[in-house]
């Protein structure tokens, strides 16, 4: 089935294979992500709301997510990559000694003897006058502000550097997670079609020649063994779905290489890439945010001992019915209208329910 004339309401990316697309420009595509898939499985009303909804809230700037982001960009492409897309913001207990607050401004004016009225910005430039020497945070506030104008830099919080600074110190100490981020690409962005059609999209954080792997951070707030949590976020989150989908796009993206559709500076790590036969193998590194920071790193492999991973499969059904569901959703409504499903009244079946419940 080929998508009806409803999808070119769609302004997509070209199909190919992008390095150093902004990840606002990844997002922005509405093309259907692992993401996608995983809302579509609660409802395709859920997924337009969460996708196509004009009025839908932006959750981007949540403190999980910021923190997420700078730990990505932090371990994938490092310190300097890192303060090229980020301003830290500062704290006054980054300035030791500084002066803040009106007494403390006018105190220090009585002792230069200088007119303790008028604004933070008045009192400051008269102590900076007589003590240009003089740590005044009013001053470092207004200038970091200052900087900020025309700058397209995310400003964060020395916290959150903190924290990205450790979990990059982290990943170095496992020789697993380390050697994982070697002799790859950081983020890169796959857009193809489905042979019916449906435009997807996918960004690998690291790929190599032979593999691709994924940086998850986890919670462990029960203090439950970690091999346990990452069990449970895989669970939770439904990362079979984004397994599943990231090797439909490594297949994709092999082909639109060889067929020269790549965005951005080649590389020979893609050209290789490009010429293994294989599947690649799939690895999620799993770094526990807090201040334990375990790190482990895990393969998701389609089969175990020649036989099929279920979980796999069931990523792997979960994606396939979506992605039908997306373009019957397409079809019918396009992407202007809320997807909204007539459900007809059905009686509760006792499968529908665990164990414990009967």
């Amino acid at each position: 089935m080929t998508i009806p004339s409803r999808n070119q309401e769609l302004s997509v990316t070209p199909t190919g294979v992008y390095l150093n697309l902004p990840a606002e420009k990844y997002h922005a595509d509405p093309s259907l992500s692992a993401s996608g898939i995983k809302a579509m499985g609660a409802s395709p009303q859920t997924y337009w709301y969460q996708f196509f909804d004009p009025n839908r809230v932006d959750e981007s700037d949540t403190p999980a997510k910021v923190l997420g982001r700078a730990i990505h960009k932090m371990v994938l492409e490092g310190d300097e990559a890192f303060h090229i897309a980020y301003a830290v913001e500062p704290h006054p207990q980054d300035y030791p000694g500084c002066l803040q607050g009106v007494d403390a401004l006018r105190t220090k004016c009585e002792e230069l003897g200088l007119k303790k009225s008028g604004t933070l910005e008045e009192m400051s430039n008269r102590i900076l006058d007589i003590d240009p020497e003089c740590i005044l945070w009013p001053v470092i506030k207004s200038r970091f502000q200052a900087s900020m104008v025309g700058s397209d830099k995310e400003v964060i919080s020395g916290e959150t550097y903190k924290q990205s600074q450790r979990a990059s110190k982290a990943i170095n100490a496992n020789d697993s997670a380390r050697s994982a981020f070697m002799g790859g690409l950081p983020e890169v962005s796959v857009f193809w079609k489905t042979s019916d059609g449906v435009p997807m999209k996918s960004r690998f954080d690291y790929l190599k020649p032979h593999a691709l792997v994924d940086l998850k951070t986890f919670s462990n707030s029960n203090g439950i063994p970690v091999d346990s949590a990452v069990v449970h976020a895989v669970t939770k989150y439904q990362y079979s779905i984004q397994a599943y989908v990231y090797l439909q796009a490594a297949a994709a993206a092999k082909q639109l290489i060889q067929n020269g559709c790549v965005y951005g500076d080649d590389s020979n790590a893609l050209q290789q890439f490009a010429r293994v036969k294989d599947d690649p193998r799939f690895f999620f590194v799993f770094l526990e945010t807090g201040p334990a920071m375990n790190v482990l790193v895990r393969e998701f492999t389609q089969s175990q001992a020649n036989l099929m991973s279920l979980v796999w499969e069931k990523g792997k059904r979960t994606s396939e019915r979506a992605i039908q569901v997306w373009a019957n959703c397409m079809n019918n409504f396009g992407p202007n209208q809320p997807w909204i499903m007539n459900q007809p009244v059905r009686p509760f079946m006792d499968e529908e329910f665990p164990l414990w419940a009967v």
